[in-house]
């Protein structure tokens, strides 16, 4: 399958789609355990020429772990609820094309953190740094297309076919 607007049968149809993961990571002492269950919807919005526009809704997203920064992830659920992202031929995630309307949402969420997180060590530095990366179109898409379940939804590498000992830099 060259990329996922194969899948539709038009524009306009939706798709819902359970998504589980489990993780688990331990680094010297630093062990996670985490298990995320989501239900995301895809709608196909434009079919052109070498490019589709979709909208990505997270309808529902719960993790097991709600520590540290973990807890986080759960926080922002938001920011990712209605997200509008242009893909290429390949059906990779080429740009994020509603990030005022996320911008906005940002805005109203974080007054919210900071009060639910105000006693934490790192709180400022998570608020800023969040805050950094809404600031450019290119740096918050490459900031979501690889995480969860964005990657899975629009691959970089892995509509790429590679040789034997071909080197892979990351970028597309």
């Amino acid at each position: 399958m060259k990329n996922l607007v194969l899948k539709y049968k038009g524009v306009g149809q939706k798709k819902r789609y359970a998504v589980i993961r489990e993780e688990r990571s331990q680094f010297q002492a630093l062990a996670n355990e985490n298990t995320i269950n989501a239900m995301v919807e895809l709608q196909l919005l434009e079919d052109g020429e070498g490019e589709q526009h979709f909208r990505v809704s997270m309808l529902n997203y719960k993790q097991t772990n709600t520590e540290g920064m973990y807890k986080w992830v759960g926080n922002m659920h938001k920011l990712r609820e209605k997200v509008i992202v242009k893909t290429g031929e390949n059906g990779e995630m080429q740009s994020v094309e509603n990030l005022g309307y996320i911008r906005n949402t940002w805005e109203k969420v974080k007054r919210e953190l900071v009060e639910k997180h105000r006693g934490e060590q790192h709180c400022k530095n998570f608020i800023r740094g969040i805050g950094e990366v809404l600031k450019d179109k290119e740096r918050f898409t490459n900031t979501l297309k690889f995480t969860y379940p964005f990657n899975n939804f629009f691959p970089d590498i892995f509509n790429k076919t590679l040789g034997q000992n071909q080197v892979v830099d990351g970028k597309t």
